[in-house]
């Protein structure tokens, strides 16, 4: 998985880029990843076993502060657009 705000990964077949990298795996998987968002379909990396997957994730950060839980609710703070303040 890719770390950090900036972090990708596209797969096609055996061939990985990521970030500015080009690995050749022993895997034929179709799928890209950001920091934000994961679609995959295919053979993943033998070398960690015998995986075949299709899976699509969406992911979402959000932060809050406070001593107790209507502190903790009504602080609730996320940048993603979309999302209600």
């Amino acid at each position: 998985m890719p770390e950090g705000n900036s972090a990708w990964e596209v797969n096609l077949g055996p061939i990985c880029f990521s970030d500015g990298q080009i690995d050749l795996k022993p895997q034929f998987k179709i799928g890209a990843e950001t920091a934000t968002f994961k679609a995959e379909a295919g053979l993943s990396d033998l070398r960690n076993g015998l995986k075949v997957s299709a899976q699509a994730q969406a992911r979402v950060q959000a932060e809050s502060s406070g001593h107790s839980l209507r502190e903790l609710h009504d602080s609730i703070r996320c940048s993603a657009p979309g999302f209600a303040q």
